[in-house]
């Protein structure tokens, strides 16, 4: 009789052995290929809200959406709403808006990674909160309320000022930091990676990565709580800190401790 002709156990076990090496080094590479399709698809939301964004200053002789999330003319008003793990409410806050009569995409408003209770990621800093302030809802962390941009036309160097970026969750408020002292005041947005997505005044996006070990140890702590606003240990002093410099001259213009 003819003999079957089939692997021996060995040559079985090689074969697998192979397959799981190529495996252990394609994987890490798919993860990194998928997050880089995430991350696209986050700063293509941003690229549309915040031209959204120009097309409301542009029909408001260049007055810019509030960026706090209470009032007749914020972003996204959360007047009498809750906000946090509230999809519904947050929804509903969208829709009463500035933005919304000129987008009716709720998809613009989050980042495609974010948890299924979250209909809203991006925020707005601090700088716009100029209806905030009106409101006595506003503290500016040492910036003084002259600084606070209203209309488009005196934002100057607008390719250098945040106009929103991804926190990952829905904010209360404005996205806040120090500008008087070089230390954190919100939890630093661990996003795709080590870093987040920036939407710029002038309409561009950014993905920035954080360069500090001290940025990326505290963002990893805080956000691996339930809620990150609960993290009360980021606020020391650190001057050297190159990722808290950046940041505050995109919101605010320049720094307040030089």
């Amino acid at each position: 009789m003819r003999e079957r002709e089939g692997f021996t156990l060995i040559e079985l076990l090689v074969v697998i052995a192979i397959i799981a090496v190529l495996m252990g080094i394609l994987l890490p590479s798919l993860r990194r290929a998928r997050e880089m399709g995430k991350r696209a698809d986050c700063m293509s939301n941003l690229k549309n809200l915040v031209l959204v964004w120009v097309m409301y200053a542009d029909d408001h002789d260049g007055r810019i959406p509030a960026g706090g999330t209470h009032g007749a003319v914020s972003w996204v008003d959360h007047t009498g709403l809750a906000v946090k793990k509230n999809r519904e409410d947050q929804i509903a806050a969208i829709k009463k808006g500035v933005l919304w009569p000129y987008t009716k995409d709720l998809g613009l408003y989050r980042c495609p990674t974010a948890t299924t209770v979250e209909a809203r990621t991006y925020v707005m800093p601090d700088s716009y909160a100029y209806q905030s302030h009106e409101l006595g809802l506003c503290n500016t962390h040492g910036a003084d309320k002259s600084m606070l941009l209203k209309n488009r036309d005196t934002i100057e160097r607008p390719a250098e000022r945040m106009a929103f970026l991804d926190e990952g969750y829905a904010s209360p408020v404005t996205w806040s930091i120090f500008y008087k002292e070089p230390r954190w005041w919100d939890p630093v947005p661990i996003r795709h990676g080590m870093g987040t997505c920036i939407s710029f005044a002038d309409g561009h996006i950014e993905y920035w990565k954080w360069r500090d070990g001290r940025t990326r140890e505290f963002g990893e702590k805080a956000y691996a709580l339930e809620d990150p606003d609960q993290a009360s240990y980021w606020r020391e002093v650190q001057p050297d800190n190159e990722d808290i410099t950046r940041l505050v001259k995109a919101i605010w213009g320049r720094v307040g401790w030089r």
